[in-house]
């Protein structure tokens, strides 16, 4: 679905594509990955933004997830890799402005070596990584103070899938374990062009502190801009969509 030269869509399907009319001369092609159960509807703000500015804008709901939910069995964070994959070779991009939110953060790190040659810029939103897994900070920690606070029913909703074919505890099990957080690892280490990692000051499942000090030692300093988008938690383009852009202004114009 190719949407050219048309206001903001508001229309919720599995793709979003808006391409300018003369898309060779765009700035770049935005390709956005959403988070754990979640969909790149709840961030068309931001995608809106890429396309004013100029940019190509392609995201999609993963498998499982949003409106895509023609699948039989559950899939894991490796399908999501591939998939992801698959939809870049589909549509030939170049000039990849690589943007991934929460779990989407942690499929871009994981698939960047794949990609590298096309890549133009990576934007990673309170992405997944290994200090989600830090004692007392991590998301973990977070399951375990929401079931103290509000027992059960608490990590029950914070758990419960957004459509009937996603099982969402045994997804989340998957992309905190220690393959997937290794493999995402190996790809972050690899990054060789301008990156900008950026976390809400109140993220309340992956601590942005621990954050920092993760990316420092793993990513080049060359490479890495890393900010804290304040009055906001766990999705900055959402709860503090102004600031947000700002900083993402000021980083592609670096």
């Amino acid at each position: 679905m190719n949407i050219k030269n048309k206001k903001a869509m508001h229309v919720h399907e599995k793709e979003y594509i808006r391409k300018h009319f003369f898309s060779f001369f765009a700035k770049g092609n935005v390709l956005f990955i959403h988070g754990y159960n979640s969909t790149w509807f709840k961030h068309r703000s931001i995608l809106d933004f890429f396309y004013e500015n100029g940019y190509n804008v392609f995201t999609l709901d993963l498998p499982n997830h949003g409106k895509n939910t023609d699948y039989n069995s559950q899939l894991f964070f490796t399908d999501y890799c591939n998939y992801v994959l698959d939809f870049i070779k589909q549509h030939n991009l170049k000039k990849i402005v690589l943007f991934g939110h929460s779990m989407g953060g942690g499929v871009i790190g994981a698939i960047f070596k794949e990609i590298n040659k096309i890549t133009k810029f990576v934007i990673l939103q309170d992405p997944l990584q290994k200090s989600v897994k830090k004692k007392d900070t991590g998301i973990i920690a977070k399951a375990f103070d929401m079931m103290k606070k509000h027992g059960i029913g608490g990590i029950k909703k914070w758990l419960t899938p957004s459509n009937n074919s996603l099982h969402s505890i045994l997804l989340l099990n998957d992309i905190v374990s220690d393959d997937v957080l290794v493999n995402i690892e190996n790809g972050l280490k690899m990054i060789d062009v301008p990156t900008l990692v950026f976390f809400g000051e109140n993220d309340d499942v992956i601590d942005p502190m621990d954050a920092k000090e993760y990316f420092e030692s793993i990513v080049n300093k060359k490479y890495l801009y890393f900010e804290i988008i304040k009055n906001a938690k766990h999705s900055p383009d959402i709860e503090n969509f102004l600031e947000t852009k700002e900083v993402i202004i000021n980083f592609l114009n670096k």
